[in-house]
């Protein structure tokens, strides 16, 4: 079973891929490579607003911060 900290850094390593994918879609957008997927635009930025404050978050607040508070 992997550790809080391994799942805490593997969330901020997804997080990160869906912030450079977005950066990446703008990109091609916006240089008329790309057409606008709105589905995936759509969910890409639920994903960034949604997933940090319900499932990340407590996890942080839980595991790594009251460890922190120790030292």
């Amino acid at each position: 079973m992997p550790s809080a900290i391994t799942i805490i850094r593997d969330e901020h390593r997804a997080l990160a891929a869906v912030l450079r994918g977005l950066q990446y879609l703008v990109e091609q957008i916006r240089n008329g490579q790309q057409s606008p997927d709105f589905p995936l635009l759509k969910s890409m930025l639920a994903y960034i607003e949604a997933f940090p404050d319900k499932l990340h978050h407590p996890k942080e607040d839980q595991y790594i911060y009251p460890v922190l508070r120790q030292r």
